[in-house]
């Protein structure tokens, strides 16, 4: 029989006893949710006979498979329950094919590579196997399937990974759609076309012009600033010091003058003088050598931040810019290696910096031409929204990795000199 059809068979008792009997008859095997009998139960007299039909109504669906199906017919008298008996015989089931694809996600995202999964039912009653190809028309995609061709067994499932990658990078501007097909062909039958598109977004960030505008700023007021506050400050201060050390020195060399025009002190007066000497020759190399501030060497910096949030809440991992110093981050390493599915984001306190479907990736880098800059005391935010956990969690988790560099921006003070006091 095809499934969703009904077929039957008749079964002939005679009643070989000496008084009237009555029959019952139960169907014994997988075949028995799908089976009824009529009529039943059946009577008969001492060596009477009669007949009852059993009809088999088997579903379109996977719960019997193609081939032959064994099944009994228990007869059971009521009077002497001891001498039931089974007749057996074997339902020929047809075979029928029911397959549904399905691309996951159907649009991934990525400056370079896209992630999708290509889920195939098999509701049919038969194995079957399938092969799996991807084109675009416009031949700006590669594809890799892993694995190329799936054996199903009937009322299973199976995935196959399907990597997207470009051609050639997008440097600037706003993401493009890249158009792509997956064909599902299963053995003997007719092939299943899914669409999918890869959002290609730019390899620079759409914020590089005003940051390279801040920057450029920043360093006119930075010059101004020396120029017109911070170096006129330094001289100022070093002359007052060069006042101050010589106002004392003066004072005695006056008084030894006096002393020398008396005839008492001619002696000290020389040495006043040498000591004076020595203050201006201090004096012109605090006024004529006056260095600009140094700022000490950039450091290497390297954080991992991780965050876990249960099924529809969001949370996020915060780090903080440290006071007097710029972050300046060139590498972020992405780590969701349980499969969550969820967004993934990176923000500059509300600034959205990156966001990530956490489905479209296990591990996924980024490296940076032109590097995320943080000023002091800004904030560096991961944030996690689960959507669905993996397999046996109970929560989204995912952490990253960020590689850059932190540069102080206070000036290094020199420890002044020691002068001379005579």
């Amino acid at each position: 029989m095809d499934p969703g059809g009904e077929t039957s068979v008749v079964v002939r008792v005679k009643n070989i006893g000496d008084v009237v009997d009555e029959f019952d008859f139960t169907i014994v095997g997988d075949l028995a949710p799908f089976a009824t009998i009529t009529p039943a139960p059946l009577r008969l007299f001492p060596d009477g006979e009669g007949e009852t039909t059993v009809i088999f109504k088997v579903p379109r669906t996977h719960d019997i498979e193609s081939g032959e199906v064994p099944f009994g017919v228990k007869v059971a008298s009521k009077e002497f329950p001891e001498d039931s008996v089974v007749v057996e015989g074997t339902l020929q089931v047809a075979g029928f094919t029911d397959v549904f694809a399905e691309l996951l996600p159907r649009t991934s995202r990525g400056k370079k590579r896209g992630r999708h999964e290509v889920a195939i039912d098999n509701r049919g009653n038969s194995r079957i196997t399938a092969e799996i190809t991807a084109v675009d028309s416009e031949d700006l995609l590669t594809f890799t399937v892993k694995p190329e061709s799936l054996t199903i067994e009937p009322g299973m499932a199976a995935f196959a990974k399907l990597g997207v990658e470009a051609r050639k990078r997008y440097w600037r501007g706003p993401p493009m759609t890249r158009l792509f097909e997956v064909v599902v062909a299963p053995e003997g039958q007719e092939p299943h076309s899914l669409n999918g598109s890869f959002l290609q977004e730019s390899t620079l960030p759409n914020f590089l012009p005003r940051l390279l505008r801040w920057l450029l700023v920043g360093a006119v007021l930075l010059g101004a600033l020396w120029f017109f506050l911070l170096k006129p400050t330094i001289e100022t201060a070093a002359q007052e010091r060069a006042v101050e050390a010589v106002a004392p020195v003066a004072e005695s060399t006056e008084a030894a003058a006096a002393a020398a025009a008396a005839g008492a002190a001619a002696a000290k007066a020389e040495e006043l003088e040498q000591q004076l000497a020595a203050v201006a020759s201090e004096v012109e190399r605090l006024g004529g050598d006056i260095a600009p501030p140094t700022f000490p060497s950039p450091t290497n910096f390297d954080v991992r931040l991780a965050v876990a949030a249960p099924p529809a809440a969001a949370r996020e991992s915060i780090f903080v810019v440290p006071e007097d110093n710029i972050l300046t981050i060139t590498d972020v390493v992405f780590q969701n290696p349980n499969g969550h599915a969820g967004e993934l984001q990176v923000r500059r306190g509300d600034q959205i910096l990156l966001i990530e479907s956490m489905e479209n990736f296990r591990d996924l880098d980024y490296h940076f031409i032109t590097p995320l800059v943080f000023l002091a005391e800004q904030e560096l935010i991961l944030e996690i929204t689960c959507e669905l956990p993996a397999e046996g969690e109970t929560d989204c988790g995912a952490g990253a990795y960020f590689g850059g560099n932190l540069q102080p921006t206070a000036p290094v003070e020199p420890e002044p000199e020691e002068t001379p006091t005579g």
